[in-house]
């Protein structure tokens, strides 16, 4: 009897046991549904989340790529009118380098045309200096031998000077032969002193401007800048022999005169 009962006791004991195991299972198994289905939601919550943020960093990140890429080109333009401009800027340093070296050039040859128009001025005005002072001795020798005919030989007959001597006489009086003389070496002075001007204008006009030039051409040109064309001290050495002429412009030296405007017509 007694071992029956405790049986009993056993079995409704076990059974009792078993019912509340069951029981703890079917709560914690509840409990743990719950959780993944708390779980499951915050999942999905952060899913969608994580998705929208994906699409905003992604809209982002093609606005940053379009900005890069529009700064990119902008910057690559500016590059690029850059690079022209250093190409400019060198071919401009080419050029005026060229451009330096030719008026280098240049300026050398007109600096030799210089020192070759000074050493010619120099020997005009020694040849100009020259026939002044012949010009003043023929002067005073003819003075002299007047004043000796004068006095020896009076007044010369008619009948022995040929047509040109009479016309002379006529035209000059009595001391009309020598001073013809006198116009005639100066005549002939005057065209050698031309003649030397006109050769050194024509030859350093010939230097200057690579072409030959003649005398008329460089008598009506005037230059505008020094030293090509007429220089002002040839000028002055025309002016020179001008003078030097036309101190003899009075009626014994007409002819000494007419020569000289015809020699030099501008002056």
């Amino acid at each position: 009897m007694h071992i029956l009962i405790q049986e009993d006791l056993t079995t409704k004991k076990e059974g009792d046991l078993s019912e509340r195991i069951h029981e703890m299972v079917e709560s914690v198994t509840a409990s743990h549904q719950l959780e993944l289905r708390e779980s499951s939601e915050t999942n999905i919550q952060n899913t969608r989340k994580l998705e929208e943020e994906r699409l905003a960093l992604s809209e982002t990140n093609s606005n940053i790529t379009a900005e890069l890429d529009s700064v990119r080109a902008h910057k690559q333009a500016e590059i690029e009118q850059l690079r022209q401009a250093l190409n400019d800027v060198q071919d401009m340093v080419v050029f005026r380098n060229e451009q330096d070296k030719s008026h280098a050039d240049e300026l050398v040859r007109l600096q030799s045309l210089t020192a070759k128009e000074n050493e010619e001025n120099k020997i005009l005005k020694k040849v100009v200096e020259d026939l002044q002072k012949q010009l003043e001795e023929s002067r005073m020798h003819i003075l002299i031998q007047e004043d000796l005919t004068t006095k020896k030989e009076g007044d010369i007959p008619e009948s022995s000077l040929d047509e040109d001597e009479t016309r002379s006489v006529w035209r000059y009086g009595f001391k009309g032969p020598l001073r013809f003389a006198l116009q005639v070496g100066v005549s002939a002075l005057v065209t050698v002193t031309g003649g030397i001007i006109v050769a050194s204008v024509d030859a350093f006009n010939s230097d200057c401007n690579g072409s030959e030039s003649s005398y008329y051409p460089s008598l009506h040109t005037q230059s505008s800048s020094a030293p090509c064309g007429r220089s002002s001290e040839l000028q002055s050495l025309f002016l020179s022999t001008k003078i030097l002429t036309m101190r003899c412009s009075t009626a014994d030296c007409a002819e000494t005169a007419r020569k000289t405007k015809l020699l030099m017509p501008n002056y």
